[in-house]
């Protein structure tokens, strides 16, 4: 469970989500492990003492994630989607390493990250449940300045329940 793992690693856990949340259409047992493990992660790569900040709000969509018909065109305007994020202020992910960490049994080659347990399956599970709900994993990261791991997952209408 994350949170008696975060109270034994001394970390902070911060949820900010607002009460009038979205609809989704998702396997929430799949979901739920997800965000666990992207939860996880985040704890065993911080520092005690230090914070993970598991947040929750609507974004649209950079337009590069948007279809271009190779005339400059943008197929489909970018619905907005539930963003999902959990951020790390830990050990970071360089580049180089955020190109392979969703491959499966792929794990960030450096000594603090062996000592935690590598990733092994978790990140290119991760991937797999979020994409088949249509949704993204995104991540920003820069070595030694911490993770921020975003699932995307789109939004129901209005009308389709």
């Amino acid at each position: 469970n994350s949170m008696e793992l975060a109270k034994r690693r001394g970390i902070k856990l911060l949820f900010d989500a607002p009460n009038d949340m979205p609809t989704v259409s998702v396997d929430p047992e799949r979901i739920e492990t997800a965000i666990d493990h992207l939860i996880e992660n985040a704890i065993k790569f911080s520092t005690p003492g230090a914070m993970v900040k598991v947040s929750a709000e609507v974004s649209t969509p950079d337009d590069d994630a948007s279809e271009d018909d190779g005339f400059g065109f943008v197929l489909m305007a970018s619905p907005d989607m539930l963003e999902i994020s959990v951020e790390d202020w830990g050990i970071g992910i360089s580049e180089h390493e955020q190109d392979h960490i969703f491959s499966p049994f792929s794990q960030i080659d450096n000594s603090s990250t062996r000592e935690q347990g590598g990733a092994g399956l978790g990140l290119a599970v991760v991937k797999h449940f979020v994409e088949a709900h249509g949704g993204q994993v995104k991540i920003r990261s820069r070595a030694g300045e911490g993770s921020r791991f975003s699932l995307w997952l789109p939004m129901v209408k209005e009308d389709e329940f």
